[in-house]
């Protein structure tokens, strides 16, 4: 191997490192206690024991299968988040090579930035669960240097393995949906004439492989033929309020994404976005022919297509999960023409580094622990076989370890129905604050049989996840975490009025 990779291949297992330690640190004191991480671990684990009830849940029969091929090997919930790790920190390392391969930056910087974007607090905190965030990630930067090479090359070999990912994405996360009008725009842009009629119909054969094998699926498990399609279209009444009130599919709060960068990832990602367009405007901007087009083009239209579209739906730092990496290049990209000497562009990046570590350490690490361990024991010593909470499912992984039935209840109606289904007690937990979903308020009033406090519960992270799910604005999630630092106790067995 010529020294010169040899390097190269050095600073990847460095990045892989560190990586790694960050999301590894203090991550058995927590364990898994997000909702849907929690939900995925327990659907997996339903297939792994023969039962598909919910194998499209989320339209991510991709993600469960995936997994459910490891349950024989993994007891807990550890080996499948670190399982998950893995793709997240592979997301880190494609961001590195696209930015070394395309934009030829050097490999000191193309690793740095790489690590910006590789310790910034949403890749970190999704790199410690198991959703489907960092799979996500893992698919969108395969799916982004195909395509560049398709646009570039005119490569129809490129855009059929690009359909490949893409089919194969659908079937992790839904949302990969949302590219396709970025794609329609940036072949609009191009114009090559390469999607002609063998080609659009070898892709259309390859998009329906997954519908088809799904709703075999669907019809030998004996769910409806229609239900996998239904999910990934996200078919149904938008206008039906859900446990936290909201109705439909936007969100107006045009600037929770600037704030939500500003505050907990790279603050200089606010400005760097607005200077961008302008200090790359010729490479962006001026006509050139189909033959000319070229990476900075690419990564505006890519990313900021995409910014554009997440600022009208409904939000949650999630939401850009494909493009957070490309942001950070764009940081990079501007910090380097207004500051052109590499010395002082690699200082600021060390010192940038050190600012996402403090980031890591006040936003994640701090709420690194949990007392959902501590429940279930004293649910075992007292001899309480089922129980049920207000909306969370912290304690299920826990639970199960001790043979104690946890149902979540989404509202104050379900929980009556557990009532009346033989579950005496209800954890009352502060997630349904995050969450908003106010019928459960009536229950504060009730006799505490016992009380534990709940750090995991406390991030912003968690009340800002939830802006998808109950429309609140930015300042209005900020403000209900701030309250929630003020309670003692995050978790109280009660016994259901």
């Amino acid at each position: 191997m010529p020294a010169r990779y040899k390097n190269e291949s050095l600073w990847y297992i460095l990045a892989a490192a560190i990586c790694l330690l960050a999301r590894h640190y203090l991550l058995q004191q927590v364990g898994l206690t997000d909702y849907d991480s929690v939900r995925s671990w327990q659907i997996v684990q339903e297939i792994g024991q023969g039962n598909f009830k919910n194998v499209f849940h989320h339209a991510s029969p991709g993600f469960y299968l995936f997994y459910v091929a490891f349950t024989p090997f993994f007891s807990g919930v550890y080996g499948f988040i670190y399982l998950n790790t893995a793709f997240n920190i592979g997301a880190v390392l494609l961001l590195i090579r696209f930015m070394h391969r395309h934009l030829g930056i050097p490999a000191l910087e193309s690793f740095l930035v790489g690590l910006l974007y590789g310790l910034s607090v949403f890749a970190v905190s999704t790199g410690r669960n198991f959703a489907t965030e960092s799979i996500s990630m893992f698919l969108f930067m395969l799916m982004l240097e195909r395509y560049y090479r398709r646009l570039l090359y005119h490569d129809a070999k490129a855009f059929l393995q690009l359909v490949v990912l893409l089919a194969i994405s659908l079937t992790v996360n839904y949302k990969f949906l949302l590219l396709l009008p970025v794609a329609i725009l940036l072949e609009l842009i191009v114009r090559d004439a390469l999607l002609k009629g063998k080609l659009l119909l070898q892709a259309a054969l390859i998009m329906a492989v997954p519908f088809v094998v799904f709703t075999l699926l669907a019809i030998a498990v004996h769910l409806p033929f229609y239900i996998y399609t239904a999910a990934v279209f996200n078919i149904k009444n938008s206008s039906v309020p859900n446990p936290a009130q909201r109705v439909g599919y936007f969100n107006g709060d045009v600037f929770y994404y600037f704030k939500y960068i500003r505050d907990f990832e790279l603050p200089l990602i606010v400005p760097a976005l607005f200077l961008f367009p302008l200090l790359y405007r010729r490479e962006i901007f001026k006509y050139r022919p189909v033959s000319q087009f070229n990476i900075y083009l690419y990564i505006f239209w890519v990313s900021y297509s995409f910014l554009a579209g997440m600022h009208l739906l409904l939000k949650a730092p999630r939401g850009l999960t494909f493009i957070y990496g490309l942001l950070y290049c764009i940081f990079y990209l501007v910090f380097k023409w207004i500051i052109p000497y590499r010395g002082f562009v690699v200082t600021m990046l060390l010192l940038e580094l050190g600012y996402q570590a403090w980031k890591l350490e006040q936003v994640v690490y701090t709420y690194s622990g949990t007392s959902y361990d501590h429940v279930a024991q004293y649910l075992k010593q007292q001899g309480i076989t089922k129980i049920a909470t207000t909306a969370s499912m912290g304690l299920v992984p826990y639970a199960a370890e001790k043979q104690i039935e946890v149902k979540a209840a989404l509202t104050a109606t379900e929980l009556l129905a557990l009532n009346k289904a033989g579950f005496e007690y209800v954890l009352l937990d502060d997630y349904y604050k995050a969450a908003n979903i106010q019928s459960f308020r009536v229950l504060e009033t009730q006799p505490i049989l016992k009380s534990w406090s709940e750090p995991s519960l406390l991030s912003p992270l968690v009340y800002l996840d939830h802006a998808e799910f109950n429309n609140l604005t930015y300042d209005q999630l900020i403000q209900n975490q701030q309250k929630a630092l003020q309670n003692p106790a995050q978790l109280r067995l009660i016994k259901i009025p």
